[in-house]
């Protein structure tokens, strides 16, 4: 996932679709609403950039 959040934009790919934080030697350990902040931490600038791009309406 790491080189993922590094690929360039736009050459390798339309947009930043990818996101990467480092789950620690025990991924279960995270806390349930830590795991979700960290999931969804771009979600909301993501959407705003897909939209702008024309991929999604």
């Amino acid at each position: 996932m790491r080189k993922l959040d590094d690929l360039p934009v736009p050459r390798k790919r339309a947009i930043d679709n990818a996101a990467f934080f480092p789950a620690g030697a025990d991924p279960r350990a995270i806390a349930d609403s830590d795991l979700y902040d960290s999931l969804m931490d771009e979600f909301p600038s993501w959407l705003v950039t897909a939209r702008a791009a024309g991929i999604l309406s």
